[in-house]
Protein backbone atom coordinates (compact mmCIF):
# COMPACT_ATOMS: atom_id res chain seq x y z
CA UNK A 1 0.00 0.00 0.00
CA UNK A 2 2.87 2.12 0.97
CA UNK A 3 4.90 1.60 -2.06
CA UNK A 4 1.26 2.15 -4.44
CA UNK A 5 1.48 5.46 -2.38
CA UNK A 6 4.75 6.34 -3.51
CA UNK A 7 4.57 5.63 -6.90
CA UNK A 8 1.26 7.99 -7.51
CA UNK A 9 2.98 10.45 -5.80
CA UNK A 10 6.04 10.55 -8.31
CA UNK A 11 3.30 10.30 -10.99
CA UNK A 12 2.26 13.48 -9.83
CA UNK A 13 5.32 15.19 -9.70
CA UNK A 14 6.62 13.97 -12.80
CA UNK A 15 3.26 15.64 -14.45
CA UNK A 16 3.15 19.15 -12.75
CA UNK A 17 3.12 21.72 -14.79
CA UNK A 18 2.52 25.33 -14.70
CA UNK A 19 0.23 27.19 -16.13
CA UNK A 20 0.44 30.92 -17.22
CA UNK A 21 -2.75 33.40 -17.34
CA UNK A 22 -2.38 36.57 -19.25
CA UNK A 23 -5.60 38.89 -18.89
CA UNK A 24 -5.35 42.00 -20.89
CA UNK A 25 -7.99 44.98 -20.63
CA UNK A 26 -8.30 48.79 -21.49
CA UNK A 27 -8.19 50.71 -18.88
CA UNK A 28 -9.57 54.48 -19.17
CA UNK A 29 -6.53 56.90 -19.14
CA UNK A 30 -6.60 59.39 -16.23
CA UNK A 31 -5.71 62.55 -16.42
CA UNK A 32 -5.28 64.42 -13.05
CA UNK A 33 -5.08 67.90 -12.43
CA UNK A 34 -1.72 67.28 -10.25
CA UNK A 35 0.12 65.85 -13.76
CA UNK A 36 0.08 69.59 -15.42
CA UNK A 37 0.99 72.03 -12.23
CA UNK A 38 3.87 72.98 -14.27
CA UNK A 39 2.97 73.25 -17.94
CA UNK A 40 -0.56 73.55 -19.59
CA UNK A 41 -0.87 71.56 -22.52
CA UNK A 42 -3.62 70.40 -25.16
CA UNK A 43 -3.66 68.45 -28.30
CA UNK A 44 -6.00 67.66 -31.04
CA UNK A 45 -5.71 66.30 -34.36
CA UNK A 46 -7.55 67.82 -37.45
CA UNK A 47 -8.78 66.18 -40.83
CA UNK A 48 -6.52 67.69 -43.65
CA UNK A 49 -8.54 67.19 -46.45
CA UNK A 50 -5.01 66.75 -49.09
CA UNK A 51 -4.39 63.05 -47.81
CA UNK A 52 -1.09 62.04 -48.25
CA UNK A 53 -0.20 59.35 -51.72
CA UNK A 54 -0.69 55.68 -49.89
CA UNK A 55 -2.14 57.07 -46.84
CA UNK A 56 -6.07 56.09 -45.93
CA UNK A 57 -6.03 59.56 -44.07
CA UNK A 58 -4.16 62.40 -43.21
CA UNK A 59 -4.61 64.81 -39.65
CA UNK A 60 -3.20 67.92 -38.69
CA UNK A 61 -1.41 67.28 -34.93
CA UNK A 62 -1.87 70.30 -33.28
CA UNK A 63 -0.16 71.20 -29.83
CA UNK A 64 -0.28 74.44 -27.87
CA UNK A 65 1.69 74.71 -24.83
CA UNK A 66 2.77 77.11 -21.87
CA UNK A 67 5.66 76.58 -19.03
CA UNK A 68 3.47 77.82 -15.78
CA UNK A 69 6.43 79.18 -13.82
CA UNK A 70 5.49 83.11 -13.29
CA UNK A 71 9.23 84.23 -12.90
CA UNK A 72 11.13 82.31 -16.00
CA UNK A 73 10.54 80.03 -19.27
CA UNK A 74 11.67 76.57 -19.11
CA UNK A 75 15.04 75.25 -19.78
CA UNK A 76 15.50 72.83 -22.28
CA UNK A 77 12.42 71.02 -22.87
CA UNK A 78 11.09 67.37 -24.13
CA UNK A 79 7.85 66.34 -25.70
CA UNK A 80 7.55 62.65 -25.49
CA UNK A 81 4.79 62.02 -28.13
CA UNK A 82 3.23 58.01 -28.18
CA UNK A 83 1.93 57.07 -31.69
CA UNK A 84 -1.07 55.99 -32.73
CA UNK A 85 -1.21 52.40 -33.93
CA UNK A 86 -1.20 52.26 -37.43
CA UNK A 87 -0.07 55.99 -38.06
CA UNK A 88 3.32 57.54 -39.33
CA UNK A 89 5.00 60.94 -38.49
CA UNK A 90 5.37 63.54 -41.20
CA UNK A 91 9.00 63.10 -40.97
CA UNK A 92 9.64 66.01 -43.97
CA UNK A 93 6.92 68.69 -41.47
CA UNK A 94 9.32 67.94 -38.24
CA UNK A 95 12.25 68.92 -40.61
CA UNK A 96 11.34 72.31 -41.65
CA UNK A 97 10.33 72.45 -38.12
CA UNK A 98 14.04 72.36 -36.92
CA UNK A 99 15.45 74.36 -39.05
CA UNK A 100 15.67 77.41 -40.97
CA UNK A 101 15.71 80.71 -39.19
CA UNK A 102 12.40 80.43 -37.66
CA UNK A 103 13.65 77.56 -35.43
CA UNK A 104 10.88 76.21 -33.36
CA UNK A 105 12.29 72.67 -32.39
CA UNK A 106 16.09 71.80 -31.69
CA UNK A 107 15.34 68.21 -32.97
CA UNK A 108 13.51 65.42 -33.03
CA UNK A 109 14.14 61.40 -32.86
CA UNK A 110 12.27 58.28 -33.31
CA UNK A 111 12.67 56.79 -29.74
CA UNK A 112 12.42 53.54 -27.58
CA UNK A 113 14.68 54.34 -25.04
CA UNK A 114 13.14 57.19 -23.55
CA UNK A 115 9.63 56.31 -23.82
CA UNK A 116 8.13 53.08 -22.67
CA UNK A 117 6.37 52.61 -25.82
CA UNK A 118 8.53 54.07 -28.98
CA UNK A 119 7.94 57.48 -29.51
CA UNK A 120 8.42 60.09 -31.35
CA UNK A 121 10.97 62.73 -29.12
CA UNK A 122 10.82 66.53 -29.84
CA UNK A 123 13.32 68.62 -27.94
CA UNK A 124 12.63 72.13 -27.42
CA UNK A 125 15.28 74.83 -26.16
CA UNK A 126 12.61 76.66 -24.11
CA UNK A 127 9.21 77.05 -23.84
CA UNK A 128 7.37 80.80 -22.57
CA UNK A 129 6.02 81.17 -19.67
CA UNK A 130 4.17 84.29 -21.23
CA UNK A 131 2.26 83.08 -23.89
CA UNK A 132 0.96 79.70 -25.45
CA UNK A 133 3.27 77.90 -27.88
CA UNK A 134 1.80 76.20 -31.25
CA UNK A 135 3.38 73.21 -33.27
CA UNK A 136 1.73 71.70 -36.14
CA UNK A 137 2.75 68.60 -38.36
CA UNK A 138 1.20 65.97 -40.26
CA UNK A 139 0.41 62.39 -39.17
CA UNK A 140 -0.85 59.91 -41.55
CA UNK A 141 -2.75 57.06 -41.22
CA UNK A 142 -1.34 53.92 -43.00
CA UNK A 143 -3.30 51.16 -41.96
CA UNK A 144 -6.40 50.40 -40.79
CA UNK A 145 -7.15 49.45 -36.94
CA UNK A 146 -10.07 47.81 -35.57
CA UNK A 147 -10.01 48.99 -32.04
CA UNK A 148 -7.59 52.13 -32.01
CA UNK A 149 -6.75 52.99 -28.47
CA UNK A 150 -5.80 56.81 -27.42
CA UNK A 151 -1.82 57.61 -27.44
CA UNK A 152 -0.54 59.95 -24.81
CA UNK A 153 2.02 62.56 -24.80
CA UNK A 154 4.10 64.05 -22.19
CA UNK A 155 6.36 67.70 -21.83
CA UNK A 156 8.83 68.12 -18.84
CA UNK A 157 12.06 69.91 -18.50
CA UNK A 158 15.15 67.52 -19.34
CA UNK A 159 16.38 68.72 -16.11
CA UNK A 160 13.14 67.76 -14.00
CA UNK A 161 11.45 64.84 -15.62
CA UNK A 162 9.38 64.45 -12.64
CA UNK A 163 7.47 67.58 -13.49
CA UNK A 164 5.43 66.91 -16.26
CA UNK A 165 2.52 67.01 -18.10
CA UNK A 166 0.55 63.72 -19.84
CA UNK A 167 -2.41 64.36 -22.00
CA UNK A 168 -4.05 61.97 -24.84
CA UNK A 169 -5.11 62.28 -27.95
CA UNK A 170 -7.29 60.57 -30.51
CA UNK A 171 -8.36 61.38 -33.70
CA UNK A 172 -12.17 60.92 -32.75
CA UNK A 173 -12.23 60.83 -29.50
CA UNK A 174 -11.93 64.48 -27.24
CA UNK A 175 -8.76 64.08 -24.93
CA UNK A 176 -8.81 60.17 -25.63
CA UNK A 177 -11.64 59.32 -23.44
CA UNK A 178 -13.88 56.15 -23.27
CA UNK A 179 -17.01 56.03 -25.66
CA UNK A 180 -20.25 56.31 -24.10
CA UNK A 181 -23.63 55.72 -24.43
CA UNK A 182 -25.66 57.58 -21.99
CA UNK A 183 -29.52 58.12 -22.40
CA UNK A 184 -32.44 58.85 -19.45
CA UNK A 185 -29.43 58.87 -16.49
CA UNK A 186 -27.71 55.61 -17.77
CA UNK A 187 -24.32 54.74 -19.05
CA UNK A 188 -23.03 52.03 -20.73
CA UNK A 189 -19.66 51.68 -22.27
CA UNK A 190 -19.66 51.43 -25.72
CA UNK A 191 -15.68 51.08 -26.32
CA UNK A 192 -15.94 48.52 -29.51
CA UNK A 193 -15.96 49.00 -32.96
CA UNK A 194 -19.36 50.34 -34.80
CA UNK A 195 -21.94 48.12 -36.92
CA UNK A 196 -21.28 47.98 -40.61
CA UNK A 197 -24.60 48.40 -42.74
CA UNK A 198 -23.81 45.08 -44.75
CA UNK A 199 -23.77 46.28 -48.40
CA UNK A 200 -21.40 43.70 -49.89
CA UNK A 201 -22.96 40.03 -51.74
CA UNK A 202 -24.13 38.14 -49.01
CA UNK A 203 -24.60 34.55 -49.55
CA UNK A 204 -28.09 32.80 -48.38
CA UNK A 205 -26.29 30.26 -46.38
CA UNK A 206 -24.04 32.56 -44.75
CA UNK A 207 -27.29 34.79 -43.86
CA UNK A 208 -29.26 31.84 -42.32
CA UNK A 209 -25.73 30.51 -40.05
CA UNK A 210 -25.89 34.16 -38.41
CA UNK A 211 -29.34 34.26 -37.51
CA UNK A 212 -29.64 30.80 -36.17
CA UNK A 213 -26.13 31.52 -34.21
CA UNK A 214 -26.58 30.47 -30.36
CA UNK A 215 -25.52 34.16 -29.41
CA UNK A 216 -27.75 35.73 -32.03
CA UNK A 217 -31.48 35.95 -29.71
CA UNK A 218 -33.26 38.36 -31.91
CA UNK A 219 -33.95 38.79 -35.23
CA UNK A 220 -36.52 41.57 -36.28
CA UNK A 221 -37.75 43.23 -39.41
CA UNK A 222 -37.69 46.85 -38.56
CA UNK A 223 -38.63 50.39 -39.66
CA UNK A 224 -36.47 53.46 -38.95
CA UNK A 225 -39.52 55.56 -38.37
CA UNK A 226 -37.67 58.29 -35.97
CA UNK A 227 -34.29 59.36 -35.67
CA UNK A 228 -32.71 61.40 -32.94
CA UNK A 229 -28.79 63.03 -32.74
CA UNK A 230 -27.19 64.29 -29.77
CA UNK A 231 -23.42 64.26 -28.03
CA UNK A 232 -23.60 61.13 -26.48
CA UNK A 233 -26.63 59.05 -28.19
CA UNK A 234 -28.06 58.73 -31.31
CA UNK A 235 -31.36 57.19 -30.80
CA UNK A 236 -33.08 55.49 -33.66
CA UNK A 237 -36.81 54.68 -32.79
CA UNK A 238 -37.89 51.65 -34.73
CA UNK A 239 -41.04 50.15 -35.44
CA UNK A 240 -40.96 46.19 -35.75
CA UNK A 241 -42.54 45.00 -38.47
CA UNK A 242 -41.94 41.50 -38.36
CA UNK A 243 -40.16 39.33 -35.56
CA UNK A 244 -38.34 36.19 -37.12
CA UNK A 245 -36.78 35.22 -34.09
CA UNK A 246 -37.82 35.97 -30.76
CA UNK A 247 -35.22 36.72 -28.19
CA UNK A 248 -36.63 37.84 -24.19
CA UNK A 249 -38.26 41.14 -25.58
CA UNK A 250 -42.14 40.24 -25.08
CA UNK A 251 -45.04 41.86 -27.11
CA UNK A 252 -42.76 43.44 -29.57
CA UNK A 253 -44.23 42.75 -32.65
CA UNK A 254 -46.03 45.85 -34.22
CA UNK A 255 -44.46 48.01 -31.79
CA UNK A 256 -42.02 50.41 -31.26
CA UNK A 257 -38.21 49.90 -30.04
CA UNK A 258 -35.53 52.14 -29.42
CA UNK A 259 -32.12 51.07 -30.67
CA UNK A 260 -28.78 53.27 -29.50
CA UNK A 261 -25.86 53.78 -31.48
CA UNK A 262 -22.63 56.30 -30.53
CA UNK A 263 -22.28 58.74 -32.99
CA UNK A 264 -19.24 58.28 -34.25
CA UNK A 265 -20.96 55.33 -35.65
CA UNK A 266 -23.56 56.79 -37.20
CA UNK A 267 -21.44 57.47 -40.66
CA UNK A 268 -21.16 52.89 -40.55
CA UNK A 269 -24.72 52.52 -39.81
CA UNK A 270 -26.32 54.68 -42.42
CA UNK A 271 -29.87 54.30 -41.52
CA UNK A 272 -32.31 56.02 -43.59
CA UNK A 273 -35.77 57.50 -41.63
CA UNK A 274 -38.58 55.42 -43.58
CA UNK A 275 -36.17 52.39 -44.98
CA UNK A 276 -36.60 49.28 -43.35
CA UNK A 277 -33.88 46.68 -42.24
CA UNK A 278 -32.61 43.33 -41.28
CA UNK A 279 -31.81 43.30 -37.80
CA UNK A 280 -29.91 40.65 -35.54
CA UNK A 281 -28.26 40.72 -32.28
CA UNK A 282 -28.64 39.71 -28.90
CA UNK A 283 -31.01 41.12 -26.15
CA UNK A 284 -29.76 38.88 -22.75
CA UNK A 285 -27.16 41.94 -21.89
CA UNK A 286 -29.45 44.66 -22.56
CA UNK A 287 -30.47 47.23 -19.65
CA UNK A 288 -34.29 47.87 -19.13
CA UNK A 289 -35.66 50.99 -18.92
CA UNK A 290 -39.51 51.51 -17.63
CA UNK A 291 -39.57 47.71 -18.22
CA UNK A 292 -38.40 47.96 -21.79
CA UNK A 293 -35.31 46.97 -22.88
CA UNK A 294 -32.96 49.30 -24.49
CA UNK A 295 -31.14 47.75 -27.65
CA UNK A 296 -27.87 48.37 -28.52
CA UNK A 297 -26.23 48.68 -32.05
CA UNK A 298 -22.51 47.16 -31.65
CA UNK A 299 -20.38 45.54 -33.44
CA UNK A 300 -22.18 42.44 -33.01
CA UNK A 301 -25.64 43.87 -34.83
CA UNK A 302 -26.12 42.82 -37.90
CA UNK A 303 -27.82 45.59 -39.57
CA UNK A 304 -28.30 44.81 -43.63
CA UNK A 305 -31.36 47.19 -45.83
CA UNK A 306 -34.38 45.67 -46.33
CA UNK A 307 -35.65 46.26 -50.17
CA UNK A 308 -39.29 46.64 -51.02
CA UNK A 309 -41.17 44.48 -52.63
CA UNK A 310 -40.71 46.92 -56.15
CA UNK A 311 -36.90 47.43 -55.70
CA UNK A 312 -36.82 43.45 -55.23
CA UNK A 313 -37.65 43.42 -59.12
CA UNK A 314 -34.55 45.26 -59.98
CA UNK A 315 -31.38 44.21 -60.91
CA UNK A 316 -29.39 46.19 -58.37
CA UNK A 317 -31.96 44.39 -55.23
CA UNK A 318 -33.13 41.65 -56.80
CA UNK A 319 -30.75 38.40 -55.41
CA UNK A 320 -31.23 40.21 -51.87
CA UNK A 321 -34.18 40.82 -51.75
CA UNK A 322 -35.02 36.97 -52.53
CA UNK A 323 -32.41 36.10 -49.96
CA UNK A 324 -33.95 37.85 -46.97
CA UNK A 325 -37.80 37.21 -48.41
CA UNK A 326 -36.46 33.75 -48.31
CA UNK A 327 -34.68 33.60 -44.31
CA UNK A 328 -37.79 35.11 -42.96
CA UNK A 329 -40.51 32.49 -44.92
CA UNK A 330 -37.71 29.69 -43.36
CA UNK A 331 -37.71 31.04 -39.49
CA UNK A 332 -41.33 31.73 -39.62
CA UNK A 333 -42.48 28.25 -40.98
CA UNK A 334 -39.52 26.30 -39.61
CA UNK A 335 -37.43 28.70 -37.25
CA UNK A 336 -33.80 27.22 -36.45
CA UNK A 337 -32.38 23.86 -36.52
CA UNK A 338 -30.39 24.47 -33.80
Amino acid sequence: MLRARALAAACYRNWNSTLSVLTVYYARPAEKKSDCAFFDLTVKMQNEPEKKKGAIASYNFIMDFLFKDPLRPSTMSILDIGLLTGFKVDERDLSKLSTGKDKYIQSFEMNKELSERGSLIIYIDKISNKEKERLVFRMHKINEVGMLQPAGITVYEYNAPDKRCAKFYHPYKKDGSLNRLCHEELCQCAEENCSLQKNEHISEDKREVKACEREVEYVYKARVSEMGFAVHADIYNMTVEQVLKEGTDPVVEGNMRSFLAHPFCREFLKFEKGKTYLIMGQTKTLPRIGGKLRYHLGEDTWIEYWPTDKEGQTKEYREKFIGITSLADKLIRFGCAT
